[in-house]
């Protein structure tokens, strides 16, 4: 995340010393800097553990032959002199949170991975399949499936509900398509209110909206959890992908005409000439 963007993020969250910082998809922790920057203190998870731990491939290509050392959320903390500010990281699944009721947040800032760049996963299995029974087994890496962003935005903003207190601030982006965009489509919770939407225009055909949410009520006891966005008939990382070999495909078409007519066009002189 951009550094100036996290502390927008982290200033909508009205963020004050003292506070208490969740993001539940920290990535490199570059919103929990931020926040931590305003003298909050923050934690976080993510179901990640290459990233948590600097781990993964660099996607810088000029360095990608060189091996990481010493990378980490943790390492960023220490370099930005902000590391008694930091609680701690978990690798943990975000659809099954395991934090105790009495949790209570002043805010939570995250960016939730759309499946384009990050993968959007959980734990789970696509098929049912007998566990071993070999003692020897010292360490378990559990199986993934899809997570849909309709499902993400709704496990959070439920979350939220649980864990925030009466005016703390839910602060988080989503992405859509700018011909397919409407305000009354956005994510919506009866515990929230929203009180921000911002965008940042990404290309010509997409952009990503800022949302900052404030919570109004706490959900009853018997509260079921709610459906914050109707679920996708074809999601955005399918639309996404689509799009961009519909546009490839469109400009080959038209490099081709080009080059016909510019064909054509030398006949005709050719001919004139003649």
């Amino acid at each position: 995340m951009d550094a100036q963007l996290s502390l927008i993020m982290a200033n909508q969250a009205q963020v004050v010393p003292g506070d208490l910082i969740f993001d539940p998809f920290v990535g490199s922790g570059s919103l929990l800097i931020s926040a931590a920057y305003f003298g909050a203190y923050v934690f976080g998870c993510d179901i990640d553990f290459m990233m948590l731990h600097g781990k993964t491939r660099p996607t810088r290509k000029q360095v990608r032959h060189i091996p990481r050392q010493n990378e980490s959320v943790c390492v960023n903390f220490e370099q930005y002199g902000l590391r008694s500010r930091y609680i701690d990281v978990l690798v943990a699944d975000s659809s099954v949170p395991l934090w105790r009721d009495g949790l209570v947040l002043d805010a939570i800032i995250t960016d939730p991975p759309y499946g384009i760049r990050e993968a959007t996963e959980k734990v789970g299995a696509k098929s049912t399949k007998p566990c071993s029974e070999n003692s020897d087994d010292s360490v378990h890496y559990p199986s993934k499936v899809d997570y849909s962003l309709p499902d993400i935005l709704s496990d959070l903003m439920n979350f939220a509900a649980r864990h925030l207190k009466l005016g703390g601030r839910l602060v988080y982006w989503i992405p859509v398509f700018r011909s397919e965009y409407c305000a009354d489509e956005l994510p919506r919770h009866s515990c929230f209110s929203l009180i921000s939407n911002s965008e940042q225009v990404l290309s010509t055909h997409t952009s990503r909206r800022l949302l900052t949410y404030e919570k109004i009520s706490h959900p009853s006891s018997s509260a079921v959890k709610e459906r914050v966005v109707l679920a996708e008939s074809v999601s955005f990382r399918d639309k996404f992908f689509n799009h961009a070999e519909e546009t490839r495909h469109m400009k080959r078409k038209k490099k081709m005409e080009n080059f016909e007519k510019y064909q054509m066009k030398l006949a005709l002189q050719d001919k004139e000439q003649r």
